[in-house]
């Protein structure tokens, strides 16, 4: 069995999928990952992706190994992310899976042997999460990634936040950035071939979760899992990573605050607010935390790339 194991919750589009794995067997993928697709039954597309996952069954020699390729199902119609949610937990649980990925069925990987580097940093990083350049979002959104297997059995999920498609990708890099366990690799192209980047028409899957009530109900589901579970999520992926990471030397408490966003806006002086910036108050505050255990004869850099607000709260 690979290391990793990257899940495609995917429906109605089995020719996707075949796209899909063209790109694996160009990036060498198969060296050291598995393809898991998750579908439901009440699909009727359903017999398209038998066929495509028998295929590729039929043409490689399995002796002494297990499956690179997998059709999990759901009994109907689930979205994705709960779906994603079941398939990584039942994942987690297998001794030899190192790491679990997520990819949509338009995200095609470009950059020879992807798998293998993703794999190569989440041992370096020990736990933590890796994503790379979807040739549209780029270092700001990670429309697909990779995370190690210890952070999904240690909260019984692999994306915290509860929504059901949009916000999956903020929530990760809120929880992964949060704890310091984050890595972007730029050199890695997994290219998202999605009709907002001009790389695809739309179709009834992409109009339904697009629309405007999907973006309410998810962005309502967002907001409250950083409301009330952010903090605590993080410092369970904290306490998950090697001690060297946040003591190098020097004993340094930097488990994010508890306090919640109304308890946040009530620290922040008056005059930051009107200072415009893109750091929530229950961030700022956390940060401002980490700055005031920093030592004396150290220093505290700042990049930032607007007016300053996350300088001014540290």
């Amino acid at each position: 069995m690979s290391e990793l194991a990257i899940i495609v919750p995917t429906r109605g589009r089995p020719e996707n999928i075949r796209k899909v794995i063209g790109a694996w067997d160009f990036t060498n993928a198969w060296d050291v990952a598995d393809l898991i697709l998750a579908v439901d039954e009440d699909d009727p597309e359903i017999q398209g992706y038998r066929d495509v996952v028998d295929e590729i069954l039929g043409s490689v020699d399995l002796a002494g190994h297990g499956a690179p390729i997998e059709l999990v199902t759901v009994s109907k119609w689930m979205p994705m992310v709960p779906k994603l949610n079941l398939a990584a937990v039942q994942l987690a649980g297998a001794p030899d899976y190192f790491a679990l990925g997520f990819a949509g069925d338009d995200h095609l990987p470009r950059t020879i042997n992807w798998a293998r580097r993703y794999l190569t940093v989440l041992h370096e990083l020990g736990t933590g999460m890796v994503y790379g350049d979807d040739g549209y979002q780029g270092k700001n959104l990670s429309t697909e990634w990779a995370v190690t297997a210890d952070a999904v059995r240690t909260l019984g999920r692999m994306v915290p936040a509860e929504v059901e498609h949009m916000y999956c990708d903020n929530a990760m890099m809120d929880l992964f950035g949060g704890a310091g366990a984050m890595r972007y690799l730029p050199e890695i192209r997994i290219e998202h071939m999605h009709p907002y980047a001009g790389k695809a028409d739309s179709d009834e899957q992409y109009k339904r979760v697009n629309d405007r009530e999907q973006f309410r109900r998810d962005r309502s589901g967002y907001a409250k899992w950083q409301r009330n579970q952010m903090a605590a999520d993080v410092n369970a992926i904290i306490a998950l990573r090697p001690k060297q990471e946040f003591s190098p030397g020097r004993r340094r408490s930097l488990a994010p605050t508890q306090r919640k966003v109304k308890q946040a806006m009530g620290l922040v002086p008056k005059i930051f607010k009107n200072v415009r910036g893109a750091t929530p108050d229950e961030i700022g505050v956390t940060l401002a935390d980490f700055a005031g255990q920093v030592a004396s004869d150290e220093a505290i850099v700042e990049i930032g790339v607007f007016q300053g607000r996350t300088a001014l709260l540290m």
